[in-house]
């Protein structure tokens, strides 16, 4: 099938976003019984418009685009105090891929070692990071309500870890593992 987008002269917008339509209308809907797990929930309408509003927008470059910047220093201002650490720093990126990716380049980079403890229920983005970035895994076992074992993770760390990982929500039962003990151990 011939795409329309891809014809030298272009196509009308109306006939691009017809065949758009019809391609994506196929897939398994996201909401029934036969996606279980799925990871991508339908957004409500306001998140839509907002990301319209600023989807050309660059919060790296602060100095083209200040608001946006100071809109995302907001955002991650008030996650930190919902999560109960009043200095957080961070940023907003386009997945959790991209933020697993960030953190452990950032963890080799700061501290210059390669291995790092994550549970078994990891997403496979830290596989994927960890293969980029030259890392060891070392996969932690879980205890029976399906969250990490903080006592393995404890044994493993060594002057060869560069990060340990906890996962608030895991992709497959949304199990959180205990985050303030794995900071201690941090």
């Amino acid at each position: 099938m011939e795409l329309l987008i891809m014809r030298e002269a272009g196509e009308e917008p109306q006939r691009v976003l017809e065949e758009l339509r019809s391609r994506v209308g196929v897939d398994v809907e996201r909401f029934s019984l036969r996606a279980l797990g799925s990871m991508c929930p339908k957004p409500p309408l306001i998140a839509k418009l907002a990301y319209l509003l600023a989807m050309d927008s660059n919060a790296g470059d602060r100095g083209v685009w200040s608001s946006i910047a100071e809109l995302e220093s907001d955002v991650v201002e008030s996650l930190g105090e919902l999560l109960s650490n009043p200095s957080a720093t961070g940023a907003i990126v386009s997945s959790g891929t991209e933020a697993n990716v960030i953190a452990l380049w950032a963890a080799r980079n700061l501290t210059g070692k390669r291995e790092v403890v994550v549970p078994a229920s990891c997403h496979v983005s830290f596989y994927k990071a960890a293969d980029l970035l030259g890392l060891k895994l070392i996969k932690a076992p879980l205890k029976r309500d399906y969250t990490v074992d903080v006592d393995f993770v404890k044994r493993r760390i060594s002057r060869r870890t560069a990060a340990i990982v906890g996962i608030a929500g895991t992709t497959a039962l949304g199990a959180v593992d205990p985050i303030a003990e794995l900071s201690e151990l941090a």
